[in-house]
């Protein structure tokens, strides 16, 4: 009896936890679904979103499984899966304790190494240290839990050990040992090699000309573009041979596959090649004003494949260096500062004159810095429908053109308010015509409709 009621109370029990985890589960999912979302919209993050996603409905699906062996009076299977489910929970909910704990132990913050900077300090190796300890102990809490979860389920850790130290799991071991090596290798090849280019480009303590500034801010990026390609492309192809994988039919390969594409591909190789002549040869850096493929903006990035242009407004567009074609650069050496001014026909065209020269000659002397040439007054240029068009023209410093122009233009207006000269409205002429008294008595009649005609028109041949 004593049994039977022990037996019974066990029943109970496990049925009653049972059927409240299924009833918190299809009730509260949803939330706790998104208790545990993450919301960054990264790749990662949605992967990870996906696989909480997963995990749930196999719980879900693992707990309605234990009811049916409940229902189907399959008594002792149901707990006892019920029971290593539990058991489970608690050991997860433990590790993640710890983990939680000595994550206060983590820096806060990344490592505040100087980018100009190739030697290592003490607080920057502390930080490191510090870090990639904390993850030893979160990691070997982690492997702990796995085998702890694994005995619970009734899979001993001797066994896990042989499999683990059998011949084959340990060639494998090694081989993904190497794997890791070579391409954390190449990341930390990349991250210094991209640092020692960091330093010298733009370190702070290298004087370096405007011109060169816009060199380096071209070449710079560019160059850590080069490097981190053909880094991880030799990477790979290590990876590759150390898991047994030979690069030699790989290679050939994709021979093959680039014959196949290899028209395809040539919009692609003329991208590249055009966009390293177009540095190579300095017709374009990042920070100039372009004009290219009918878009006139600053270059913000050149790249391997694509270039980088954003207008005034802010509109960014990504132009492949194979459309460029013609180029147009406003910031090479010199410009010239045009303003066109409009006169009335019934206005001085000598006083006009003067006061423009007078206008660019004082622009010169409050602008010493950029003005290049003395100004020139040219005109007529144009006789217009209401005006005669002159035209001044300052040579000045490369993208100072528009400047000056909105100056010259605020000046020009002054100045002719001043001296009375119009800058006319459009005009039109119109005539009224009249009609005369004679036409009013006798207006003019049709002629008569001949026979055979039609509205007066001759009659056919």
């Amino acid at each position: 009896v004593g049994e039977t009621l022990r037996f019974a109370h066990r029943y109970v029990t496990y049925f009653g936890i049972l059927l409240i985890l299924i009833f918190i589960l299809v009730h509260k999912g949803k939330e706790i679904r998104e208790g545990f979302k993450v919301p960054n919209p990264s790749l990662v993050a949605r992967l990870y979103n996906g696989i909480i996603q997963f995990l749930f409905w196999c719980l879900l699906a693992f707990l309605l499984v234990v009811l049916a062996l409940f229902l189907g009076n399959e008594i002792i299977e149901a707990t006892e899966l019920l029971s290593s489910f539990l058991q489970t929970i608690v050991l997860l909910f433990l590790s993640i304790s710890l983990v939680r704990f000595f994550d206060r132990f983590r820096p806060m913050g990344k490592a505040a190494q100087s980018p100009f900077s190739l030697a290592l300090d003490r607080k920057f190796l502390r930080t490191v240290g510090m870090t990639y300890l904390v993850n030893a102990l979160q990691f070997s809490i982690a492997l702990a839990t796995l085998f702890f979860s694994l005995s619970i389920w009734g899979i001993e850790s001797g066994q896990i050990v042989a499999l683990l130290t059998s011949n084959t799991v340990r060639n494998v071991f090694w081989r993904l040992v190497k794997t890791v090596l070579i391409l954390f290798g190449s990341v930390f090849f990349v991250r210094w090699t991209t640092r020692f280019i960091d330093l010298l480009f733009f370190s702070p303590d290298i004087s370096w000309s405007a011109f060169s500034l816009r060199r380096r801010t071209t070449f710079g990026p560019l160059l850590k573009s080069m490097v981190r390609y053909i880094t991880y492309t030799v990477a790979g192809f290590l990876a590759l041979s150390t898991l047994g994988v030979n690069p030699k039919g790989l290679l050939a390969g994709i021979s093959v596959v680039g014959i196949a594409i290899g028209f395809g591909a040539q919009t692609l190789v003329r991208d590249i090649i055009t966009g390293f002549f177009l540095v190579l040869e300095d017709s374009i850096a990042v920070g100039d004003v372009v004009e290219a493929v009918g878009i006139t903006g600053t270059v913000e990035e050149i790249g391997i494949r694509v270039t980088h242009i954003r207008e005034f407004n802010g509109k960014l567009h990504v132009i492949p260096n194979g459309e460029i074609s013609r180029l147009g650069n406003f910031n090479r050496e010199w410009m010239r500062a045009i303003v066109e001014v409009s006169v009335a026909y019934e206005a001085d065209i000598d006083k006009a004159f003067i006061a423009l020269q007078e206008i660019g000659e004082a622009f010169c002397a409050t602008h010493p810095d950029i003005v290049l040439e003395p100004p020139k007054v040219q005109g007529p240029i144009a006789l217009g429908p209401s005006e005669v068009i002159l035209r001044l023209v300052i040579k000045v410093k490369a993208m100072e053109q528009w400047e000056a122009e909105r100056q010259l233009r605020r000046r020009i207006k002054q100045v002719f308010d001043q001296r009375g000269i119009e800058i006319p409205f459009p005009r039109r002429v119109i005539y009224h015509k009249y009609p005369s008294p004679t036409t009013q008595e006798h207006p003019p009649t049709r002629p008569p409709r001949e026979e055979g005609t039609d509205q007066g028109c001759p009659p056919p041949a």
